[in-house]
């Protein structure tokens, strides 16, 4: 494309700070994921979706940050509430929360507006729906946040599977107008016409989940529609939807395609939708997407076969009789509650409304009944939908023989 950059500085690492040092209990499983820096560039923020809470690093001195804290989600609201991004914005820092707890069909979701020096609530902003990301335009005039309403990876739509579209309500984008003090801020709700998604060759366009916003000097907010593989923008100053967009599909070769435990990179993946996570903008007039791929996008394993290619390993690795293989316990919605950010926990297979999934355990299990940890992987297998937390990861989860 001709870009005319200058040239990059060698990326040199200062520091390291391990959250789990931020007045939390080391025993407790922490997640350092989405962060801000204020400003006066003193001071750093960030989510930790595990432990339901934002973190406060002091950076006056880069090599040798410095824990000051952090502010739990339930002395802001509820205990169960998660913290999606965060953004600053003069002495405040700006915390996008999603309150939907497990009640897809009707989402939730607020920014509440944080005063940097005493971590002082100064106002909550309902959002109308169960908020992913938050940008800040350059100049500090507005904010946009993704509404995504993110679907029921369990539930599944009329005529579909289990995490199929669409799984109303549609998402949007919420703009927040930072003029003045913040109890003088208004919001301006911008919704994406069906006929135009559809008319652009996205996905399922009734059901649009805008995932992740970026906002250039114009004032243009760049707006993914992850699973429906699809870009839009937005006039951040008129509110209108002036662009829509497919992402495509692209063919990727010389990449691990199967959650086996084995790194092989000689798998290939023919004509995949792109389905973009985050998006940046290169200057005012391109942007970047990082294409993770993830409802009909990515590896085989991830689509709609009913038997993973990773299942085929499981008879060689358990030794019952029966000839049974190995495979993990699958999400239930009566499955008891573990800490971090899934709602819900794990149960065995036999138990009333387990299931049977294909991912390969951590080792080879050699009697029925045993259950043996996973280390967190990320998710790939489509017929088996995991439980992830806000920005797709898995979770700890544990494997059974039967």
């Amino acid at each position: 494309m001709g870009f005319d950059l200058p040239d990059a500085e060698r990326y040199h690492r200062l520091a390291t700070y391990p959250v789990y040092l931020n007045a939390a209990d080391p025993r407790e499983e922490t997640v350092a994921e989405i962060s801000a820096v204020t400003p006066d560039g003193n001071t750093v923020i960030y989510t930790d979706a595990a432990a339901r809470r934002i973190g406060f690093l002091d950076i006056r001195h880069p090599a040798n940050p410095v824990g000051r804290g952090t502010l739990s989600l339930a002395e802001l609201g509820h205990a169960d509430d998660q913290p999606t991004s965060v953004a600053a914005v003069g002495e405040y820092v700006l915390v996008v929360i999603d309150s939907t707890g497990g009640d897809f069909a009707h989402p939730a979701g607020r920014v509440d507006v944080v005063r940097v020096a005493d971590r002082s609530r100064v106002r909550s902003i309902d959002l109308g729906g169960q908020p992913d990301s938050i940008a800040v335009s350059p100049d500090g005039s507005f904010a946009a946040v993704a509404i995504e309403n993110q679907r029921d990876e369990e539930a599944a739509p009329p005529g579909g599977e289990e995490g199929d579209l669409p799984q109303p309500p549609t998402g949007f984008v919420q703009l927040i107008d930072l003029v003045g003090a913040p109890q003088s801020w208004t919001t301006r709700r911008v919704e994406f016409e069906v006929e135009a998604a559809r008319a652009a060759g996205l996905d399922t366009p009734e059901d649009l989940e805008p995932e992740f916003v970026s906002i250039n000097s114009r004032g243009q907010v760049a707006v993914t529609l992850q699973e429906n593989n699809g870009i839009a923008i937005i006039d951040g100053r008129s509110g209108a939807v002036s662009k829509i967009f497919s992402a495509g599909s692209t063919s990727v070769a010389g990449v691990d395609t199967v959650d086996d435990g084995v790194i092989d990179q000689g798998g290939s993946i023919p004509e995949t939708p792109r389905e973009p996570d985050a998006v940046g903008w290169i200057g005012d007039d391109h942007l970047a997407t990082a294409n993770e791929g993830d409802w009909k996008g990515g590896a085989p394993a991830a689509g709609r076969s009913s038997t993973p290619a990773a299942a085929k390993s499981y008879g060689t690795q358990a030794t019952p009789s029966n000839n049974s293989r190995c495979a993990p316990v699958c999400t239930s919605k009566n499955a008891p509650t573990r800490k971090g950010p899934s709602r819900k926990g794990w149960r065995s297979p036999n138990s009333p409304g387990g299931r049977s999934c294909c991912w390969p355990p951590s080792a080879a299990i050699s009697s029925p009944s045993t259950t043996s940890a996973m280390s967190p992987r990320r998710c790939s297998a489509r017929s088996c939908p995991p439980r992830r937390d806000r920005r797709g990861s898995c979770l700890s989860r544990r494997v059974t023989c039967w």
